[in-house]
Protein backbone atom coordinates (compact mmCIF):
# COMPACT_ATOMS: atom_id res chain seq x y z
CA UNK A 1 0.00 0.00 0.00
CA UNK A 2 2.91 2.32 0.74
CA UNK A 3 4.24 1.83 -2.81
CA UNK A 4 0.84 2.61 -4.29
CA UNK A 5 0.61 5.81 -2.26
CA UNK A 6 4.07 6.84 -3.41
CA UNK A 7 3.05 6.13 -7.02
CA UNK A 8 0.01 8.38 -6.61
CA UNK A 9 2.17 11.12 -5.08
CA UNK A 10 4.63 10.85 -7.96
CA UNK A 11 1.79 10.85 -10.50
CA UNK A 12 0.33 14.03 -9.06
CA UNK A 13 3.75 15.68 -9.10
CA UNK A 14 4.29 14.57 -12.71
CA UNK A 15 0.94 16.10 -13.66
CA UNK A 16 2.37 19.40 -12.35
CA UNK A 17 5.51 18.99 -14.47
CA UNK A 18 7.94 17.79 -11.79
CA UNK A 19 10.87 16.20 -13.64
CA UNK A 20 12.35 14.61 -10.50
CA UNK A 21 9.07 12.77 -9.87
CA UNK A 22 9.07 11.66 -13.50
CA UNK A 23 12.62 10.31 -13.13
CA UNK A 24 11.76 8.55 -9.88
CA UNK A 25 8.74 6.85 -11.44
CA UNK A 26 10.91 5.74 -14.35
CA UNK A 27 13.56 4.35 -11.99
CA UNK A 28 10.91 2.56 -9.90
CA UNK A 29 9.45 0.71 -12.89
CA UNK A 30 12.09 0.36 -15.61
CA UNK A 31 13.27 -3.12 -14.61
CA UNK A 32 9.77 -4.53 -14.04
CA UNK A 33 8.52 -3.02 -17.30
CA UNK A 34 11.45 -4.50 -19.21
CA UNK A 35 10.85 -7.94 -17.71
CA UNK A 36 7.15 -7.64 -18.55
CA UNK A 37 7.86 -6.51 -22.12
CA UNK A 38 10.27 -9.35 -22.85
CA UNK A 39 7.38 -11.77 -22.25
CA UNK A 40 5.85 -10.51 -25.51
CA UNK A 41 8.94 -10.37 -27.68
CA UNK A 42 12.62 -11.27 -27.43
CA UNK A 43 13.45 -8.05 -29.26
CA UNK A 44 15.11 -6.14 -26.43
CA UNK A 45 15.48 -3.00 -28.53
CA UNK A 46 11.76 -2.97 -29.32
CA UNK A 47 10.92 -3.33 -25.61
CA UNK A 48 13.35 -0.57 -24.65
CA UNK A 49 11.90 1.69 -27.35
CA UNK A 50 8.35 0.98 -26.18
CA UNK A 51 9.24 1.81 -22.57
CA UNK A 52 10.95 4.99 -23.72
CA UNK A 53 7.91 5.91 -25.81
CA UNK A 54 5.41 5.55 -22.96
CA UNK A 55 7.52 7.77 -20.72
CA UNK A 56 8.02 10.34 -23.48
CA UNK A 57 4.25 10.41 -24.01
CA UNK A 58 3.67 10.74 -20.27
CA UNK A 59 6.04 13.69 -20.18
CA UNK A 60 4.57 15.25 -23.29
CA UNK A 61 0.97 14.99 -22.09
CA UNK A 62 1.53 15.31 -18.34
CA UNK A 63 -0.99 18.16 -18.10
CA UNK A 64 -3.81 16.14 -19.63
CA UNK A 65 -3.33 12.67 -18.12
CA UNK A 66 -6.08 11.52 -15.82
CA UNK A 67 -5.79 12.34 -12.15
CA UNK A 68 -7.51 9.13 -11.07
CA UNK A 69 -5.33 6.30 -12.31
CA UNK A 70 -3.78 3.11 -11.04
CA UNK A 71 -0.21 4.08 -11.90
CA UNK A 72 1.28 0.62 -12.13
CA UNK A 73 -1.60 -0.68 -14.25
CA UNK A 74 -1.42 2.39 -16.47
CA UNK A 75 2.29 1.84 -17.16
CA UNK A 76 1.98 -1.88 -17.82
CA UNK A 77 -1.12 -1.53 -20.00
CA UNK A 78 0.52 1.30 -21.94
CA UNK A 79 3.60 -0.84 -22.50
CA UNK A 80 1.53 -3.80 -23.65
CA UNK A 81 -0.40 -1.63 -26.09
CA UNK A 82 2.75 0.02 -27.46
CA UNK A 83 4.53 -3.31 -27.95
CA UNK A 84 1.44 -4.72 -29.67
CA UNK A 85 1.33 -1.75 -32.07
CA UNK A 86 5.03 -2.06 -32.84
CA UNK A 87 4.80 -5.81 -33.47
CA UNK A 88 1.74 -5.34 -35.69
CA UNK A 89 3.59 -2.66 -37.67
CA UNK A 90 6.60 -4.98 -38.06
CA UNK A 91 4.45 -7.81 -39.37
CA UNK A 92 3.02 -5.50 -42.02
CA UNK A 93 6.47 -4.54 -43.23
CA UNK A 94 7.24 -6.35 -46.45
CA UNK A 95 10.79 -6.68 -47.66
CA UNK A 96 11.36 -6.99 -51.37
CA UNK A 97 14.49 -8.67 -52.61
CA UNK A 98 15.57 -7.57 -56.08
Amino acid sequence: MKDEKRDIDLWNQIRKGDIQAYNELYDRYIDALFTFGIQYTNDQTLVEDAIHDIFVELHRYHKTVSEQVQVKSYLFNSLHNDISKKLKRQSKTVLFDY
